[in-house]
């Protein structure tokens, strides 16, 4: 049986278990072995009693609005979070895993969505990932709301409030690594003999933490959204998550290792431009920036050529609402902006090819040449063929100048 649907299988399990051996009140309980067959005997009663010691985490101030901390106490955790669905019956469940250590939590479904939006919201002395492997999450980051679908990432640094919250059935992974194991990731990175693993260094992801690390607890954290053409990033997280799961719940000689390696190629996965376009976000900004920061950089991956119901689907935002916060931060229609980005990537292959103007129009969606050199002359001032040849002419000029 597959890792992931055996766990979703036992947590659903769980949900009818006799509440002396899984409280519905939210009390912790911990797997006593962290492999498989434990897992099994959750839903036999036989591995859960009540008002363990969480060995993961340390709390602090669990009551306090501003002071709400979790200090981790592991190198780096795994908690897998369950939802069945937004019902009265339904349950938030989760498993979280370390080498050595494992940990269940239980609440329903109403639980944990009136803990949402009445308990205080917490930070930790560690770096978050939360990737979404199916359905939707909100993110409550400090005062602002952020909605992430299956497919989707982000990293939360530390010193930041936050707190997540489901509307139907859902699937998360969350990821938590200390500073130390962040560091020992990146020097094995340096020493590698592989000269496109320090390749790594370069993309946004590894400057964010290394930005933090050097200036820890700003209000801030990296989105991860999937690119347009990357239709796939669930399934292959899924399938990342399955292999990491089945390394800390069937451990054996080299695991440790394993798991490591495993990790490494999450976060490789997550900072590859060709994967995931990265957006640093600032809690100085609303959310609906980063919103319209999404829609950029949609509009800029597919040239302009992009429907209003591609981005209705790819965000899960109706396109009346879109195309408000566009025009908030951009002062353009949606269509203003689409047609913007064609022109400039018109622009871009008029420079860098000898392509005939004909087919530049028809490569940037333009199907009537009169529509097309009517849009670019109103952008630059100028007709295609005469932009073109003035470039080659100052080119020219630069040229001779140089020698």
């Amino acid at each position: 049986m597959q890792t992931i649907r055996e766990m979703n299988s036992l947590l659903m399990e769980n949900m009818t278990t006799d509440t002396k051996v899984i409280s519905t009140d939210s009390k912790k309980n911990r797997i006593r072995e962290g492999n498989a067959s434990s897992l099994q005997d959750i839903s036999k009663g036989t591995t859960l009693s009540e008002n363990e010691v969480n060995t993961v985490f340390d709390t602090v101030n669990p009551d306090s609005e501003h002071r709400h901390f979790l200090q981790i106490k592991v190198p780096w955790q795994l908690t897998y979070q369950f939802c069945s669905g937004d019902g009265i019956d339904d349950y938030v469940n989760s498993v979280t895993l370390s080498p050595g250590q494992s940990y269940f939590n239980r609440e329903s479904f109403l639980t944990h969505d009136y803990l949402f939006n009445h308990r205080t919201q917490h930070f930790h002395d560690f770096y978050e990932v939360m990737i979404v492997l199916d359905g939707t999450v909100t993110q409550k980051i400090e005062d602002h709301d952020y909605r992430y679908f299956a497919g989707s990432s982000c990293i939360i640094n530390r010193g930041l409030r936050h707190t997540e919250s489901f509307s139907d059935s859902a699937r998360v992974l969350f990821l938590g690594f200390t500073v130390p194991f962040i560091k020992e990731l990146f020097d094995f990175c340096r020493m590698s003999p592989f000269r496109s693993e320090k390749d790594f260094f370069e993309t946004d992801l590894c400057k964010f933490l290394k930005a933090d690390m050097d200036a820890p607890n700003k209000k801030a954290y990296l989105d991860l959204l999937p690119v347009f053409y990357n239709q796939t990033s669930s399934s292959i997280l899924h399938g990342m998550t399955e292999k990491l799961l089945e390394t800390l719940m069937r451990p054996q000689f080299g695991s440790d290792y394993i798991a490591r390696g495993l990790l490494c190629r999450i976060l490789s996965y997550l900072a590859s431009p060709a994967n995931f376009h990265a957006t640093y976000v600032s809690m100085t900004s609303g959310s609906d920036h980063l919103l319209y920061s999404r829609v950029i950089h949609i509009l800029e991956e597919r040239g302009g050529q992009v429907t209003r119901q591609d981005l209705e689907s790819v965000l899960n935002y109706s396109g009346d609402y879109l195309n408000r916060i566009v025009k908030k931060y951009s002062g353009k229609t949606l269509v203003e902006c689409s047609m913007a980005v064609r022109i400039k990537k018109a622009a871009e292959l008029l420079t860098s090819t000898d392509l005939p103007v004909s087919e530049v129009a028809v490569s940037c969606g333009f199907s009537n040449k009169t529509h097309f050199y009517k849009n670019f002359k109103n952008a630059y001032g100028t007709t295609p063929s005469l932009y073109r040849e003035n470039l080659r002419v100052k080119r020219t000029d630069l040229q001779v100048v140089s020698q």
